[in-house]
């Protein structure tokens, strides 16, 4: 859970290997409200690990929505040193600058070999996807 939303992820494919992963974010009543998916060979915690089977996975798909390692509120977010924030096309200074004195709620996941992207629920109750934070390094 996160803000209100029941996180989800999954995976797909003939094998470990080969899985397209999935992470959904739904609201209360079930009804899907955000969802992206990747190759899973394509992101940094699936590549990095070695998995042979379905117990393995399941713990790699827990791992990825866990948000572990990410700032969990937009007034946390560093916008220059190692780990970065930039935000997402279409989303200006302005913006970033309402949402970080709101105190907005933040939920970032590894969506590549070297970032991370970030999701805000805004006051309304509405997702945005704010931008993009770099891994270290």
């Amino acid at each position: 859970m996160w803000a209100g939303f029941k996180i989800e992820a999954s995976a797909s494919g003939p094998t470990c290997a080969q899985a397209v992963v999935t992470i959904s974010l739904r609201q209360s009543h079930n009804e899907a409200i955000w969802t992206h998916s990747y190759i899973a060979q394509h992101l940094l915690n699936f590549s990095q690990t070695k998995i042979v089977d379905g117990k393995a996975m399941t713990k790699a798909l827990r791992d990825w929505i866990s948000g572990e390692g990410f700032s969990k509120s937009v007034d946390a977010l560093k916008m220059d040193g190692e780990f970065p924030f930039r935000p997402a096309e279409g989303i200006d200074a302005a913006t970033v600058a309402q949402y970080r004195k709101g105190k907005l709620p933040l939920f970032c996941y590894v969506q590549g070999m070297e970032s991370g992207n970030c999701l805000a629920k805004n006051k309304d109750g509405t997702l945005i996807e704010l931008g993009i934070q770099s891994f270290p390094g």
